[in-house]
């Protein structure tokens, strides 16, 4: 009997000894989850302040920048008439009447000269020139010729930059069919997961913030202000005299656009090219990660991305300058980090192809289409000649390549123009993963080294 008591009261003991560590576990949790609260509050209040703090360079910059140009023009209007000493005396005048007092010229320059110094010593200056588009048509493809199964007839050459690891600042070119050309000059730093329109290259894992140009034979900083926002695995669309940026890790929902014409304080004072000035567009419906985009002349498709469920995202999205289109009929396959974008095919017809990619748990060779004028479903296409994730898609002329990717590849294939077979045309001289590629003017070649 005092057995059974004695088991019963270490029963007892061990209860409510597992009570307590419970308890206790139970008080451990809550301390946690009130640590990673306030750290994720406190991580918000310092990208505000960041935020707010960029917000108001801008604005200092901005108005100096206005203050200067006054003062330019004026002076170039006075060199025009053969200026007088009555002009040079109001031109005189017209500067110490400057709404800027000392203390925030002293800030304004104190901050120029910041962000100057960090853009030429953190990506510095040096490269190739060229000037152009990647891009597509509704109607008609821009480079308007004829083209075989291999070769293809058009004023322009395809311009390859950066990328992960090795070939982070190599620049080369490719001809139409994806055979190599030359070298240009490197790119001033590494960078990769950028965006390229043109000449025109924008964010990536280094430069995030920032937009480079190459103009008369270096890489400048584009424009007077950095980008509203961080963006690197972004995508980015050409109209006109406007670049727009669109997602990516930093601000995945939002898009602003960027323009490309320079102003008189660009030209004079900075020796950069464009205004740059940024402004915000709109969001989009299906905010995912790693999707791909279909430029075309008037609109661009974002097609798949990576959602959090599945890994892989079939919708298809048509955009243009002022936000939503329409929604397109959804992929077959799920898929994210693959190749895309158009080609018109041997009747005269634009078709939209995505290609390879991952599905969430493995990587892909399939690809689809869809006849652009009569999008009623996405139907199979021939399938690439291996699995192939994160290779970028140029249409150039009336064909469409894809280059690179991979965990780093040189490989370049061409589809057909009947779209039923890939043609290995070409590759790369280096291999390359998250690089980014665009069509540029055939010129380019004359600074090949």
């Amino acid at each position: 009997m005092k057995g059974r008591w004695k088991s019963i009261i270490i029963l007892l003991a061990l209860v409510l000894a597992v009570k307590v560590e419970c308890d206790d576990l139970g008080e451990l949790v809550k301390k946690v989850d009130k640590v990673i609260m306030e750290q994720i509050k406190a991580n918000e209040r310092v990208e505000k302040l960041q935020s707010d703090f960029d917000d108001k360079i801008s604005k200092i910059e901005e108005k100096f920048d206005k203050a200067i140009e006054a003062i330019i023009q004026k002076f170039a209007k006075a060199l025009e008439h053969k200026a007088n000493n009555k002009t040079f005396n109001q031109l005189n005048s017209d500067i110490k009447s400057l709404n800027l007092d000392m203390s925030s010229k002293s800030e304004i320059s104190s901050s120029i000269e910041d962000m100057d110094n960090y853009i030429h010593n953190s990506t510095g200056t040096t490269v190739t020139p060229i000037t152009t588009t990647t891009t597509t048509t509704t109607t008609s493809t821009q480079a308007s010729t004829t083209s075989t199964t291999t070769t293809t007839t058009t004023s322009e050459v395809i311009m390859i930059t950066g990328g992960y690891g090795d070939a982070g600042k190599l620049v080369e070119l490719l001809y139409p069919n994806g055979t190599h050309i030359c070298e240009l000059e490197s790119l001033p730093d590494k960078n990769y997961a950028h965006t390229q329109s043109g000449l025109l290259l924008c964010g990536g894992k280094f430069l995030k913030r920032y937009c480079l140009i190459f103009a008369g034979g270096s890489w400048k900083k584009h424009g007077k202000y950095h980008l509203r926002s961080n963006r690197w695995y972004h995508k980015s669309w050409k109209l006109g005299d406007i670049v727009m940026l669109i997602g990516g890790h930093g601000s995945w929902r939002t898009s602003e656009t960027i323009s490309l014409s320079a102003s008189v304080a660009d030209n004079y004072i900075y020796n950069r090219t464009g205004t740059g000035v940024h402004q915000a567009t709109f969001n989009l419906k299906h905010p995912l990660m790693h999707e791909c985009i279909i430029s075309l002349k008037n609109s661009f498709v974002l097609t798949g991305g990576d959602n959090s469920i599945t890994g892989g995202s079939d919708t298809v999205t048509q955009y243009n300058y002022g936000g939503l289109m329409r929604e397109l009929p959804v992929l077959n396959e799920g898929r994210n980090g693959h190749g895309c974008g158009f080609y018109v095919n041997n009747e005269h017809k634009i078709v939209l192809l995505v290609a390879g990619g991952h599905d969430g748990s493995s990587t892909l060779s399939s690809t689809e289409m869809l006849f652009y004028d009569d999008p009623k479903s996405w139907t199979w296409g021939k399938a690439l000649p291996y699995p192939w994730r994160w290779p970028v898609g140029v249409s150039v002329g009336n064909r469409f390549l894809l280059i690179g990717g991979g965990s780093g590849v040189k490989d370049v294939v061409m589809l057909t123009e009947d779209g039923k077979n890939w043609n290995e045309t070409g590759a790369m001289k280096y291999a390359r993963a998250w690089h980014a590629a665009s069509t540029v003017p055939e010129e380019t070649v004359e600074y090949c080294k």
